[in-house]
């Protein structure tokens, strides 16, 4: 069994030594893949002093995005002789040595699934705030999968989306979804690669058993409807292949009405300012309307999509 590690930076000199330490003693990692979005701080110097063989620095002349870089290391990936592909935050804290065990003791399963453990905050006492939602939704109404390997019982419950902090992809799902979507610069590109894993009859499972750290600070998305994230919000929406183009474009006409109407206390300078924002939106969605049309249809063949061939 062997795992690529792929962990893009971007001014990572607060995390990266400690995220990296924890993978030294791991001996299923073939190799650690670091793509460097141009950081500013000491970042590649932490790197480049690290004494751990097996990594290897891409370095950046500008920022690709999270998205962007993620799809070199995908490249790679595709053109190595790996198993499985490990897309790791440069926050996250987490020795993988005996998941890989375990996962060596039914590769069958592992082979078809993403896999990811639970996701913690920085001070270990609680949930990880968005993880929390996106586990807290499924438990509800999901039975939990029971995998056993030397006398060790592993609990896993299928995810419909995981963020990306932590994703152990099988070579064969990588083969068939390929990398993420070049529109999505940072954020929501792995909502759009959820859906397209759930459109091609793949799944994430969290394996209750092992748990990582995130080390950084949230409080939840309550900006996910201010006009910054409004058009990436939308273009979720357009760009998801489980549903036809018109439950989209219905799905978006209802968020672009909230939006307007979202003032708590009514302010017609907002009511205008919000109108004039959606007007923008409306307008940067329809000039890409070819380009999501073709996006649809591209994503849901199954080869390297977004990737070089």
């Amino acid at each position: 069994m062997k795992v690529l590690v792929v962990i893009v930076t971007y001014n990572a000199e607060k995390y990266i030594y400690k995220c990296i330490e924890k993978l030294r003693n791991v001996s299923n990692i073939s190799e650690i893949y670091v793509i460097d979005n141009n950081s500013t701080d000491k970042t590649i110097f932490i790197l480049e002093n690290i004494e751990f063989a097996k990594i290897t620095i891409k370095k950046q002349s500008f920022n690709l995005g999270f998205g962007g870089a993620n799809n070199l290391g995908f490249n790679y990936f595709i053109q190595g002789e790996f198993d499985f592909l490990l897309l790791l935050n440069q926050d996250v804290y987490f020795d993988p040595f005996y998941l890989f065990e375990d996962i060596k003791g039914d590769l069958e399963f592992y082979s078809k699934n993403v896999i990811t453990p639970i996701h913690l905050n920085s001070q270990e006492n609680d949930f990880d705030i968005n993880f929390n939602k996106y586990l807290s939704a499924e438990l509800k109404k999901r039975k939990c999968v029971v995998k056993k390997y030397n006398n060790r019982i592993n609990l896993l419950i299928e995810l419909n989306y995981s963020n990306a902090a932590f994703w152990l992809i099988p070579r064969q799902i990588v083969e068939k979804i390929g990398g993420f979507n070049p529109y999505f610069f940072h954020y929501g590109e792995d909502v759009n690669w959820a859906h397209r894993l759930n459109f091609h009859g793949f799944a994430f499972y969290c394996i209750l058993n092992y748990n990582l750290v995130h080390d950084r600070l949230l409080f939840g998305n309550k900006g996910f409807f201010d006009s910054n994230n409004l058009e990436r919000a939308a273009m979720l929406e357009l760009l998801n292949i489980n549903q036809s183009i018109i439950v989209s474009l219905l799905k978006v006409f209802l968020l672009l009405i909230f939006y307007i109407f979202k003032v708590k206390l009514f302010s017609p300078i907002k009511f205008l300012f919000n109108i004039i924002t959606v007007l923008k939106v409306c307008n940067k969605l329809f000039l890409s309307s070819n380009s999501i049309r073709m996006s649809r249809i591209f994503e849901k063949e199954k080869n390297l999509t977004w990737l070089n061939k």
